[in-house]
């Protein structure tokens, strides 16, 4: 990727044409100037010139957490965007980040500067056409059908082996339940490859044939305390073998998937507020009260 000085550049530019720039869009800040009570903010804190600014900001934290309705702890406040972005990189030190561009450079920088590999996204300045998006979508559901299609016939004699005459009680709702999901979930992204689309149309495919097979076991031990007619134990819910009691079980396991997820990112976030405090030891800076 290209790196860029960072915007706001007024003084280089003052010194190539010999004037101030009327706009500038390289940078967030308002041609309009800053608001009255921002200056008469700035004059009443002239007094307080000398001290040296609360690296916690306390106040600022406060003031915009009552205005937003937001946990002063939650808000983090920094010297510009660009610290932000620093500091976030230095506490979650990814391994790869996508980064579109153009944008600000300062992402990819402060990537780099932690060891991460920046995989650069090019954004395209034209937008397709309705009729250019109606071509891609027939080859685009060709593939993932036709990859819903291989899966599918690859297992059927597996399960026909293992379930044998009672899996024609499912007739066509099993082809139907792995290809339905795919289609709804992948046609419309048109934008991505043939071989992009037909690897992940495989794998999503393969995902929900999977949690069909988990659904059946936890289904079966339920209802009737086996697994593919092994004996594990006494019947545990036997209404989980009727229709209804499939949707209680889906339900069930989805909440503890959810569960799972959320343990997970609770998890990612306490190390990453773990290595926020890392870096604010090593830059002296006070630890906010939890």
């Amino acid at each position: 990727m290209r790196k860029g000085n960072h915007g706001g550049d007024w003084a280089t530019y003052q010194a190539k044409h010999d004037a101030l720039p009327r706009l500038d869009f390289s940078a967030n800040v308002s041609p309009l100037g800053p608001p009255e009570g921002v200056k008469q903010a700035m004059r009443e804190a002239i007094e307080h010139v000398a001290q040296y600014p609360d690296p916690r900001c306390c106040a600022l934290r406060k003031a915009l957490g009552e205005h937003h309705g937001v946990d002063p702890a939650h808000i983090l406040c920094g010297n510009g965007a660009a610290d932000l972005i620093d500091r976030l990189a230095l506490a979650l030190r990814p391994k790869r980040a996508l980064v579109t561009a153009p944008t600000f450079s300062e992402y990819a920088e402060a990537l780099e500067r932690v060891g991460g590999q920046v995989i650069s996204f090019p954004l395209r300045e034209e937008h397709p056409s309705n009729a250019e998006l109606e071509k891609k979508l027939l080859p685009r559901s060709i593939l993932y059908s036709g990859s819903a299609a291989v899966v599918y016939l690859a297992a059927y004699p597996i399960l026909n082996r293992l379930f044998g005459v009672s899996l024609l009680v499912l007739g066509i709702y099993l082809p139907m339940l792995v290809v339905e999901p795919l289609l709804t979930y992948r046609f419309g992204r048109v934008q991505e490859s043939p071989r992009k689309a037909l690897s992940k149309g495989v794998r999503i495919t393969v995902g929900y044939s999977l949690l069909l097979l988990l659904l059946g076991c936890v289904r079966e031990w339920l209802s009737a305390g086996t697994v593919f007619g092994h004996l594990l134990s006494r019947p545990i819910l036997p209404m989980a073998g009727m229709p209804a009691g499939g949707f209680i079980v889906l339900g069930v396991l989805c909440a503890v998937w959810r569960t799972l997820a959320k343990k997970q990112k609770d998890y990612l976030t306490s190390e990453a507020r773990g290595l926020m405090a890392v870096y604010r030891q090593r830059e002296g800076e006070p630890q906010d009260e939890q």
